[in-house]
């Protein structure tokens, strides 16, 4: 009669045979990160230092300039992201001689998308001939490169020489120059 091998022994085997399987089907990073994750990849795919990007309509002209300290791009699977610190930009208005400046402390860019997030301090500012100079500050705005549109569903404050104007939320036409504000506005007015 042959002697019964002990149960240990097959929960053991079964318990290196998970283990060798899962080492071989996963890489380290998956399972730390969890398998079928997506994320950003470790390393990017081009790094700018003290970038100047300029852009241009079909015709020709010029519409935007984008300075950067620093671009870092990373490549997914789904879109190419660019982390910007300090970005600032320029809006050159077919319309208008007066463009929009806008200056953050960082942005994400979806190149995919035409879309810059601007974060952290966000100023943006025109110099009109007959009005003087409108200062807009918030904390959040996503800006559309291509449509050259700007919106922020966070606090706005609006200062020019004629007064000071808060509201939540904001869209502005950074080619005709036209400004929205969506809810809560309070201004003071200071007349000459």
């Amino acid at each position: 009669m042959r002697p019964r091998q002990p149960r240990s022994w097959i929960i053991t085997i079964a318990l290196v045979s998970g283990l060798l399987y899962s080492a071989l089907q996963y890489s380290p990073n998956d399972l730390v990160k969890g398998a079928g994750e997506t994320s950003t990849p470790d390393f990017p795919e081009v790094y700018l230092v003290e970038m100047t990007d300029r852009s241009f309509d079909d015709s020709g002209r010029l519409t935007h300039t984008l300075k950067a300290r620093q671009v870092t791009y990373f490549k997914t699977a789904d879109t190419t992201e660019g982390y910007i610190e300090q970005p600032e930009l320029t809006f050159l208005s077919e319309n208008s001689s007066h463009p929009w400046h806008l200056v953050a402390n960082q942005g994400i860019a979806d190149i995919e998308q035409q879309t810059l997030q601007l974060s952290g301090t966000v100023n943006a500012y025109s110099e009109h001939p007959r009005y003087g100079r409108l200062d807009v500050t918030t904390e959040d705005l996503l800006v559309n490169t291509h449509e050259q549109i700007a919106t922020t569903d966070k606090p706005v404050t609006m200062q020019s020489a004629r007064g000071t104007t808060s509201a939540v939320g904001l869209s502005a036409d950074l080619d005709s120059g036209r400004v929205a504000l969506l809810s809560e506005v309070k201004g003071i007015y200071a007349p000459d």
